[in-house]
C-alpha cells in the first residue's frame, strides 16, 4: 500500500512538474538573440567606444544580407539525383547508380569550391 501511495506521489509530482518545464522552454524560446551582442561586449572590455545607432544599423544590414544570400539546402538537381540514386540502389542498377554518384559528386564539389572561393574574399 505504501509502494502504491509513493507511485501515486512520484507520478503527481511528475505531472505537475511537466507544465513547469514546458513552461521554461518556450519562454527561454521567446528570446530574442542579439546579432551584435558579441561585438558590444567585446567592445566594452577593450574600452573602446560603443557603435552609433547608424553603424549598428548598417552591421544589421550586412548581417541580413549575408543571411538572404546563404543558400538554404541542396538545390532541385541534387535533390533530383539523390532520388535518382536512392532508386537506382534499390533497382539494382549500379550502372545508373555510379552516374547519379557522379552527379552529385560534381554538384557539391562546384558547391563547395564556389564557398570557398567566396570565403578567401572575404579573408583578403
Amino acid at each position: 500500500m505504501k509502494l502504491l501511495k509513493s507511485l501515486a506521489g512520484i507520478a503527481v509530482a511528475l505531472l505537475c512538474l511537466f507544465p513547469v518545464c514546458a513552461t521554461i522552454v518556450a519562454a527561454q524560446r521567446g528570446q530574442h538573440h542579439e546579432p551584435l551582442g558579441f561585438l558590444k561586449h567585446a567592445l566594452t572590455d577593450a574600452s573602446a567606444p560603443a557603435l552609433t545607432p547608424p553603424q549598428e544599423a548598417q552591421l544589421n544590414d550586412l548581417i541580413t544580407a549575408f543571411r538572404a544570400a546563404q543558400s538554404h539546402g541542396p538545390d532541385a538537381a541534387l535533390k533530383a539525383a539523390h532520388t535518382a540514386f536512392n532508386s537506382a540502389i534499390l533497382n539494382g542498377d549500379l550502372a545508373s547508380a555510379q552516374a547519379q554518384s557522379d552527379i552529385i559528386a560534381s554538384s557539391i564539389a562546384v558547391r563547395l569550391q564556389s564557398e570557398f572561393a567566396g570565403r578567401s574574399e572575404i579573408q583578403n
